[in-house]
């Protein structure tokens, strides 16, 4: 058939993966009253990645974090925020299912007044 057929195939089952994401990350928003408190991201980063320590292992995924020192505190729902990073964890690991090298990198920084997350997989 068409060799373009695989890489189309690929990319519509990533679009269906991005419109999840979205979806639940709108779900999030309206999911409760948003209770903002004094938050260091890296913490929350730190305790979401221990939910998925078993998973990890069984799975060798190897995991690498690149957390800025000394992390601004920032005003943020700490739950919300963790359901959002938990639910791009796990999007990463279903990511990389069936490949070769499976690799997750988070990391944190901050610029401005603003604070980042990049989550990277090999998926």
């Amino acid at each position: 058939g068409n060799p373009n057929r695989k890489y189309m195939e690929m990319i519509i089952e990533d679009v269906a993966r991005i419109e999840n994401m979205v979806r639940q990350l709108v779900e999030l928003q309206t999911d409760s009253i948003s209770y903002l408190e004094p938050v260091d991201i890296n913490e929350i980063i730190t305790t979401v990645l221990g939910l998925f320590d078993r998973e990890f292992e069984e799975k060798a995924i190897d995991v690498d974090t690149e957390l800025m020192e000394n992390a601004p505190v920032m005003r943020a729902d700490r739950e919300q925020m963790g359901k959002a990073i938990a639910n791009l964890v796990k999007n990463a690991i279903e990511a990389m299912e069936g490949s070769a090298r499976q690799e997750l990198t988070i990391s944190t920084g901050a610029g401005g007044h603003t604070v980042e997350v990049m989550i990277k997989d090999t998926g």
